[in-house]
């Protein structure tokens, strides 16, 4: 073969260069979970006490890291309009719900308690896609207070708008995770706009965190 130059970019899309990698960049934590969690189930012999505490630690850290790389590959991707949604229509309190039990797995009821008041609402959404947001809201409200904590979501509908309220109450944490909190703000953010709704207000302070949130309601099918 001859020999031929090679191509060092002045600049890069990191962007198309995040979104066009995104299965190397998950690859190596997806092994070490895998493995991982093989040998803690002991696959591989019994475990002392102390390696199993070991091996949990890195098994906890790898499935941060790898939601960081999830979070970033989402991001470019939403900033590049490669999120195309699937329409349909779907009860609010429904996406809610599916929304708060994933958002459980990491705020726990002895962390944090939650109260909803959601009137019956119908939205033209990405179920998936609107869950996703919703979590990264209410994981927003939640990491900015110290634990215990309460969230209040309430929703209600005016001008043809679906208007939600998510209030955290609680102690500042000036521990507060700011990357997450900018990726969850983000992510939430294009993913509202992408259901033609926008973030109408978003606070912060030294007793809890604030968002309101509006999406539109489907428009009704004329009588012929």
């Amino acid at each position: 073969m001859p020999e031929e130059n090679i191509p060092i970019p002045e600049t890069i899309d990191l962007a198309a260069f995040v979104s066009r990698e995104a299965h190397d960049l998950k690859s190596p934590f997806n092994r070490i979970l895998g493995f991982t969690r093989m040998v803690l189930k002991g696959m591989d012999g019994p475990l002392t006490d102390l390696q199993r505490e070991d091996l949990t630690t890195v098994y906890e850290n790898s499935r941060q890291a790898m939601s960081f790389v999830s979070n970033l590959i989402d991001m470019a991707r939403l900033s590049r309009g490669e999120k195309t949604p699937e329409w349909n229509e779907y009860p609010l309190d429904e996406v809610l719900t599916e929304a708060v039990k994933a958002w459980r797995a990491d705020f726990s009821e002895e962390r944090v308690t939650l109260k909803m008041d959601v009137p019956p609402c119908t939205l033209r959404a990405d179920a998936a896609l609107l869950r996703q947001a919703i979590r990264y809201v209410l994981s927003y409200a939640a990491a900015w207070v110290k634990a215990p904590a309460e969230i209040l979501v309430q929703a209600g509908e005016s001008s043809g708008t679906c208007l939600l309220r998510v209030q955290s109450r609680g102690e500042k944490d000036i521990a507060a995770p700011e990357m997450e909190l900018s990726m969850w703000g983000f992510i939430a953010g294009r993913i509202i706009a992408l259901h033609g709704g926008e973030i109408r207000s978003a606070k912060r302070g030294d007793e809890g965190a604030s968002f309101e949130i509006a999406l539109p309601l489907p428009h009704p099918i004329p009588s012929p």
